[in-house]
């Protein structure tokens, strides 16, 4: 019996590679779904994210999981 892939919701600190990019590969090794804030809306290196823009896409998230 198969089951549905498991959902996290992930806010990275930025769209370094080590805080994005290779989280989303170890939550696929564990069969796990990786949802995530749009891409320009996150920081970058010495740049800050849109923190309401992230907060508009958190509570846009369907929680029923």
């Amino acid at each position: 019996m198969s089951r549905a892939p498991e959902k996290i919701l992930f806010i990275p600190l930025d769209d370094r590679p080590c805080c994005l990019d290779m989280i989303e590969r170890i939550a696929a090794l564990g069969g796990a779904k990786l949802v995530m804030p749009p891409r320009e809306s996150l920081g970058r290196f010495q740049n800050y994210g849109e923190s309401e823009a992230i907060l508009d896409w958190l509570e846009s998230q369907d929680q029923s999981f």
